[in-house]
């Protein structure tokens, strides 16, 4: 189980990059339009 836990970390700031750049990539394209 602890060897899980570095694991479950690592995804978990994985997902939080995607989500960030998925944000970042709709700002861009929100200030495009303007």
């Amino acid at each position: 189980i602890p060897k899980r836990a570095p694991d479950h970390e690592q995804q978990q700031q994985h997902i939080s990059v995607e989500v960030f750049k998925s944000t970042i990539a709709e700002l861009f394209k929100e200030a495009l339009k303007r």
